[in-house]
C-alpha cells in the first residue's frame, strides 16, 4: 500500500500537470467546441460545464482504479498464502 507522503505528492503531481501546463489537451479541446460562441459569459459558463463534466469522469476513472489496486492487493495476499 503507498504511504500518505507519496499518495500527496502524486496528487500535486497530477494537479501540476491538469493545471500548470498550457499545453493539456483538454483545455485546447474545451476552446475550439466554444469557440463560436461569442459571448463571454456564455462561453466561460460552457467551459465550466465542460471541465465539471470531465472532473467528474476523471474523479469515477480514479474510484474504479482505487477498486482495482484493492483487488489486486486482494489476489496478491490470496496467493501469498
Amino acid at each position: 500500500m503507498t504511504g500518505n507522503d507519496d499518495r500527496r505528492r502524486f496528487q500535486e503531481l497530477g494537479y501540476r500537470q491538469c493545471y500548470d501546463h498550457d499545453s493539456f489537451a483538454m483545455l485546447d479541446w474545451i476552446e475550439q467546441a466554444v469557440d463560436d460562441v461569442r459571448d463571454d459569459a456564455t462561453r466561460s459558463e460552457l467551459r465550466a460545464a465542460m471541465l465539471e463534466g470531465a472532473a467528474e469522469a476523471l474523479l469515477e476513472f480514479a474510484e474504479r482504479q482505487h477498486e482495482g489496486a484493492a483487488f489486486a492487493r486482494a489476489l496478491a495476499g490470496e496467493q501469498s498464502a
